[in-house]
């Protein structure tokens, strides 16, 4: 899965350009930055850049840079910025969503069984922090498919990352992300992973919502599989 940054030059942020976003798709966060150019912050340039093998070394100090820039360490302005962009991306990812949903409503149900995305060779996990996000989105996720790449299974999820199943199934409890929502696809919630639903499978496995993850997690995944894709 590609990983797309968005940098920012001009916001406190010389000499280098700012990271201030990730996105798994080029065209949306081109649409992004060109919204940006009509908002608030249009005398700020903004650019966009496909990761590549070559940036594996620099991935890690960019989201990095990026959850410091969303929690305000860089001054107020890119902080705003990522919230702006938080906002459109996840208009962008609702859209798709009511799309998908309308699109399944008179579709058979699908398998429980199917493939799951491989996971990456473990990295060193970094820092996290087991609260939930700021800003929480309570429309719940699509039905789980497990033969569509939004999806990953909590097992899968550790595997990649480098993170104990008893840790990700902590964040889970009600007394860190409250009770349960119940939908006509099952049960579901949100923890500081991101969005989920519970037994989606014969096994009672859990699988997240790669698109309404978290950023901090959604870095981490997506260098963990960048690792694994650029590899000779």
């Amino acid at each position: 899965m590609a990983v797309i940054v968005i940098f920012v030059e001009g916001a406190d942020t010389k000499p280098d350009p700012l990271p201030v976003y990730f996105l798994d798709n080029q065209e949306h966060a081109t649409l992004i930055c060109e919204g940006l150019k009509e908002s608030e912050y249009r005398i700020f340039k903004f650019s966009i850049k496909c990761c590549t093998r070559s940036d594996r070394g620099r991935f890690a100090v960019w989201a990095k840079m990026a959850i410091d820039a969303r929690d305000g360490v860089y001054g107020s302005i890119a902080a705003g910025i990522y919230d702006m962009i938080d906002e459109a991306r996840a208009i962008i990812s609702q859209r798709r969503v009511h799309q998908e949903t309308v699109a399944n409503q008179n579709t058979k149900d699908q398998s429980d069984g199917g493939s799951v995305l491989p996971s990456s060779k473990p990295e060193p996990p970094t820092k996290t922090d087991d609260k939930l996000p700021k800003k929480v989105d309570e429309l719940p996720p699509p039905k789980y498919d497990p033969n569509l790449a939004d999806w990953i299974l909590s097992e899968t999820l550790c595997n990649a990352i480098n993170i104990k199943a008893s840790t990700i199934t902590e964040y889970r409890k009600p007394r860190k992300c409250g009770k349960d929502k119940i939908d006509k696809f099952g049960s579901w919630n949100i923890d500081c992973v991101g969005k989920f639903r519970r037994k989606v499978n014969s096994k009672g496995s859990v699988a997240y919502y790669r698109p309404a993850m978290s950023d901090t997690y959604k870095a981490k995944l997506a260098y963990a599989e960048s690792q694994k894709t650029n590899k000779p």
